[in-house]
């Protein structure tokens, strides 16, 4: 007994430190294992973030005009859009393409990678979006994109909007996407002196109006359809006689310029957006010139042609 007294006397300062660095463990011990025994409580909340959530505006009546538009056709029209937009989302690239109208596809998208290129990297680069689908007017729809705040953890303003339109294909629903609203098949033509124009179809857009023709040249010399010096020259008409130009500096007067014997095709891209009253029914050619040649012009003659 007195050895130990005399071991503590002699080590009394190391025995209490040793001791506090014990009992400093233990309490440590004791708390780790209380907020393991807490954790197991509480239920844990995982957030998918490889599912686009969706937060719907959708009515019985178009955003735009006001009329009634019926339920039954409404669910039908977004389940195709939440498919094609979830299979956009989950990188099914094949299966997406599928849901894109023929017409859609010849204009915008020629193949898959055209599709992946142009759509699928532009609207879903970001893998945690929701979206929202309003029915804007008709058969058509306002689709927007946004980063998730929930599954991302931050207040971000990104956001992408793009118009979808459902159309009928071959007894199927299919897509009009990236704003084109639909194409109406025009085939009217305009023939004076062995110049042969004709007007293939029209594209509706969101922002704009395509115009497809193809130009026949019986004669034996060439011709140019516009010099471009106009911006004003070469025009679509609507029902209320309002003009709109042509995306002059989208074409270049080459183009225009058509040989003797020739065929050729053109894309012509007008600044007119779309409205649901307006409906295009001319397109004007004011600047044709005959027998043209670069330094030496014979004659000028405008075509006016009904769509």
């Amino acid at each position: 007994m007195y050895r130990l007294i005399k071991f503590y006397n002699q080590n009394r300062k190391a025995i209490i430190k040793a001791i506090l660095i014990i009992a400093f463990l233990f309490i440590l011990l004791m708390m780790f294992n209380n907020n393991a025994k807490n954790n197991k409580q509480i239920p844990q909340v995982s957030i998918d973030t490889e599912t686009i959530s969706s937060n719907n505006v959708l009515t019985d009546k178009s955003l735009v005009t006001g009329d009634s538009i019926n339920t039954k056709k409404i669910n039908e029209d977004v389940d195709i859009i939440e498919k094609f937009l979830n299979n956009c989302k989950t990188n099914n690239i094949e299966q997406a393409y599928n849901c894109i109208s023929n017409s859609c596809k010849d204009q915008l998208f020629a193949t898959m990678d055209d599709f992946n290129i142009i759509y699928i990297d532009l609207f879903f680069d970001n893998k945690n979006i929701l979206y929202t689908i309003e029915n804007w007017y008709d058969n058509t729809y306002r689709i927007t994109i946004k980063e998730n705040a929930l599954a991302t953890g931050k207040n971000t303003e990104y956001s992408k909007q793009d118009y979808i339109t459902v159309v009928d294909e071959n007894g199927e629903k299919r897509l009009n996407i990236n704003g084109l609203i639909n194409r109406k098949e025009i085939n009217k033509q305009k023939t004076s002196d062995e110049i042969n124009i004709k007007i293939i179809d029209m594209l509706q857009y969101m922002d704009y109006t395509v115009v497809n023709i193809e130009i026949q040249n019986n004669s034996e010399t060439q011709f140019l359809l516009d010099d471009l010096e106009n911006i004003k020259s070469i025009y679509i008409q609507d029902n209320n006689n309002s003009k709109y130009n042509l995306y002059t500096h989208e074409i270049a007067q080459n183009e225009l310029l058509v040989l003797p014997k020739q065929s050729k095709k053109l894309r012509l891209k007008f600044y007119s957006k779309f409205i649901s009253t307006k409906s295009i029914n001319k397109i004007v050619f004011n600047n044709v010139f005959i027998n043209y040649k670069v330094q030496d012009i014979e004659q000028k003659k405008q075509y006016s042609i009904d769509i």
